[in-house]
């Protein structure tokens, strides 16, 4: 039951996230969340507070694209106060350059009482590299078009 529970709580911060509900996914975070998106890119490292949180995803709606989050699989343990949550998700880039990309990964969730305190993401970080590379790559042929 609480997997099912769990699972439609998962989906419904995916579907704010895809509506650009930056706000609304950040009120599911405690106030000393932490969210880190693994790897060596502009988006790696860890944010702490919810105001850190929302300038990631503005970053990466500003830098990179738009973002749909698909759950695919969702496992839960643990009681309220330490609930721990794996998921297996998949994830369509709408680019800055108009190109759009798929990407899958595995999001880590430690959740107090309904409240997000730890939420780490790992994905295909060559499928984020090409995707900026394409990014890059549009910039310049637009740049050398205009010239």
């Amino acid at each position: 039951m609480i997997s099912w529970v769990i699972r439609r709580v998962i989906e419904s911060g995916y579907a704010r996230q895809n509506r650009g509900d930056f706000e609304g996914v950040a009120r599911a975070f405690a106030s000393d969340g932490v969210f880190e998106f693994q790897g060596d890119t502009p988006f790696g490292g860890e944010r702490r507070g919810r105001e850190a949180i929302v300038g990631w995803f503005e970053q990466v709606r500003r830098d990179f694209g738009r973002l749909t989050l698909i759950a695919h699989d969702v496992a839960v343990g643990g009681p309220p106060w330490n609930m721990r949550v794996i998921v297996r998700f998949s994830d369509r880039y709408e680019l800055i350059s108009g190109d759009t990309m798929t990407n899958h990964g595995f999001q880590f969730l430690r959740i107090a009482w309904g409240k997000i305190k730890e939420d780490r993401i790992l994905v295909d970080l060559g499928v984020v590299r090409q995707a900026m590379q394409l990014i890059e790559t549009r910039r310049s042929e637009r740049a050398v078009a205009e010239a």
